[in-house]
């Protein structure tokens, strides 16, 4: 429970991992750690992080409201959209998926090349993505060569590749790769946000409970 609360406090008040790392003296891979909830902070620590977000430490560790900090909670307690990044070298590709997505309630970022996306990812925004869409014909470092990285950079990142050009051999390959799946050109709507849910933890662990359920 610490570590989501800590991350959604984190990105409420615009902070990367790294903003927050610099504040508290500490690594952002010690933030990450947190965020992750593989280990939790000292008290000293955690006395500057109320104070850095001005709430109190029930706040920060039960998501309590307190009349003083009314605002930040009531923006905790609520979920969080999920993160999405768009990868795609047609700038209007990019911007259908990235009206679609947010229609949808996802929050979405854009690259138009593999090297932006794989920058992106590099400066403090490794834990905040929680799903690639790769079109799976980029420019420059190639779609191959940027999942490889991605998947380098964070293994059990999610990612659709989409193509106008796949075929089984291209699907088998960007599966053995670690992508979740590959998309043909042209896909409906409904059709990538069922492929973007399957493949997102939250929704996968629901789809598990719900087929538990009917065992």
């Amino acid at each position: 429970m610490f570590g989501i609360n800590l991350k959604k406090l984190r990105k409420i008040n615009g902070l990367t991992q790294e903003d927050l790392a610099n504040d508290l003296s500490v690594s952002r891979q010690a933030v990450s750690m947190w965020e992750r909830g593989e280990r939790t902070p000292k008290v000293g620590v955690l006395t500057k992080i109320v104070s850095i977000f001005g709430i109190s430490m029930d706040h920060l560790l039960h998501l309590e409201r307190t009349p003083q900090n009314h605002d930040p909670a009531a923006e905790v307690e609520g979920k969080e959209p999920e993160e999405i990044l768009v990868v795609d070298d047609e700038k209007g590709m990019r911007d259908l998926l990235s009206k679609a997505l947010t229609g949808s309630g996802y929050t979405v970022h854009t690259a138009e090349d593999g090297e932006t996306a794989i920058m992106m990812l590099m400066e403090g925004r490794k834990d905040d993505i929680d799903l690639i869409i790769l079109d799976a014909k980029l420019p420059g470092m190639g779609s191959i060569t940027t999942l490889k990285r991605m998947k380098q950079i964070r293994k059990d990142l999610p990612v659709v590749m989409i193509s106008a050009y796949a075929t089984h051999l291209t699907a088998a390959e960007t599966r053995m790769l670690g992508a979740h799946k590959c998309l043909r050109k042209p896909f409906t709507m409904e059709r990538l946000r069922k492929v973007i849910k399957s493949a997102l933890p939250r929704h996968s662990n629901d789809s598990v409970k719900n087929n538990m359920k009917e065992l």
